[in-house]
């Protein structure tokens, strides 16, 4: 595997590359020292809103033309005595739109503030949020939680990441409405974890975890051992180095071969990298180097950003105490995890808490967005990637466009392969010399459709799954 090493005291930046992005396109200045940003479709329009967790609470903006011009801020849940450490959306009550999770940790002693992991209900479908719903108060320090179905009833459960007892935790949504059952606490042989990803990791179809421990350098994932919420002990991949700090720690296929890898930041030692599961049962690789010299990364995003069907990564560094910051992206060159140098998407951010993908305008290629702390910024960054040029690829017919299950596709050339992909870049389905796909199995939201006819020609659309 290739090694990324930068000889420079900053980054070096390729000047060149198959994506650009634009110039940064601010949704807010006044985020109050933002923690975590997140995109979601949370007022039922079918584009991506944007929400954010702070020290003053958690916001959301509303995309207002589905184009990525955002309204004003918009409060979900605000504790003054607490600030909030992360945010994500999901369906906890299961009626069909999206609610809102977030963590929230205690200040100062004479603030009185109580560590805890919440959930707001979307009462309407529009992103008009009820009162805060308390999943536990005995997460100490929470920084990091996710919805996921860890007990197999098709409901979404939660898991907490707390760093002040060195607990990771989960909750079962009892009767699939959001109310939620005593603690089960899956480990606390981790010291000060931040962060987590949820994926199978062993290919048994049930949902495993992976986190960190950033104070010892350790890596370790969890196996659901029956996929009814019981887990392992700790696997550990990567072991008993405090100068790694390793920070966020996420799951991707880098490597093309339909396991999930592991992909971590190491803030202290100024690298990313990456472990390959081996056997797609969970056996790693040891470490391999993606990037080094690395000004303290501390984000990770796995996300297909030049459209060539694998997954890249978006990083961030840390200069000069964070005063300045600087998001890049490494492009995955061969689709096996050999990747190029950095290429520069922005320095005009202060210390990146943030980075996540989505199709802000529609266009069918994943954009950026950012949150930064100093500079209380909430940004985001159109994805100028250039394809063949509209005149010279045959146009086609997609119908219908929503759909529940088999959908068609006319065009004047004959079609070689149709290939559905999730909007973060997961292939879920393909078909090749025919014109039609079944999306019957597929859960709802939107997709991106890649089309390649017998020419070589490919063409990118959005399609929607009811």
């Amino acid at each position: 595997m290739k090694t990324i090493l930068l000889f420079t005291l900053s980054i070096f930046y390729a000047v060149s590359g198959i994506a650009q992005f634009g110039d940064q396109q601010i949704i807010s200045i006044d985020a109050f020292y933002p923690s975590s940003v997140f995109s979601a479709d949370l007022d039922g329009d079918g584009d991506y809103d944007i929400l954010y967790s702070s020290q003053n609470g958690v916001w959301w903006h509303e995309n207002l033309d589905g184009m990525g011009l955002f309204g004003n801020k918009n409060l979900i849940v605000q504790n003054t005595e607490e600030m909030s450490t992360s945010v994500t959306a999901s369906d906890i009550d299961g009626d069909g739109d999206l609610d809102v999770l977030s963590t929230f940790l205690d200040g100062s002693p004479s603030q009185n503030g109580q560590s805890r992991v919440l959930w707001n209900e979307n009462l309407d479908g529009l992103g008009n949020f009820g009162g805060q719903r308390i999943i536990t108060l005995n997460a100490y320090r929470p920084t990091d939680s996710h919805a996921a179905d860890f007990d197999g009833d098709g409901d979404l459960d939660v898991l907490s990441i707390s760093r002040g007892d060195d607990k990771i935790a989960w909750y079962e949504n009892l009767d699939g409405l959001g109310n939620f059952g005593t603690q089960h606490v899956i480990s606390t042989q981790l010291v000060y974890p931040i962060s987590s990803y949820i994926a199978d990791f062993n290919g048994d179809g049930h949902l495993d975890i992976v986190s960190q421990s950033f104070d010892e350098g350790n890596i370790a994932w969890f196996k659901n051992i029956n996929g009814t919420g019981t887990f392992s002990n700790a696997t550990f991949v990567s072991t008993n180095n405090p100068n790694y700090s390793v920070g966020e720690v996420i799951g991707a296929d880098l490597d093309g071969d339909n396991d999930i890898d592991i992909v971590a930041v190491l803030k202290v030692d100024n690298r990313i990298v990456w472990f390959e599961n081996m056997d797609g049962n969970g056996d790693f690789s040891d470490m391999i180097i993606i990037a080094e010299n690395i000004p303290q990364p501390n984000v990770i995003n796995a996300s297909d950003i030049d459209n060539d069907g694998d997954l890249d990564l978006i990083s961030s560094s840390f200069i000069n105490s964070g005063a300045t910051s600087e998001i890049f992206y490494l492009r995955n060159e061969s689709g096996l995890g050999d990747f190029g140098f950095p290429n520069l998407i922005t320095n005009e951010i202060q210390y990146t808490t943030g980075v996540f993908t989505c199709d802000i305008n529609l266009d069918g290629k994943l954009d950026l967005v950012s949150s930064s702390q100093i500079d209380s910024k909430i940004a985001w960054y159109n994805n100028n990637t250039l394809g063949i040029s509209e005149n010279e690829i045959p146009n086609y017919r997609i119908y219908p466009n929503p759909t529940n299950g088999i959908l068609y596709i006319e065009s004047k050339e004959s079609i070689s392969q149709i290939s559905v992909y999730t909007i973060l870049g997961q292939l879920i389905e393909t078909n090749q010399n025919t014109n039609q796909i079944d999306l019957s199995k597929a859960e709802s939201g939107v997709y991106l459709l890649k089309i390649e006819d017998a020419n070589g020609n490919s063409q990118t659309h959005k399609i929607v799954k009811e």
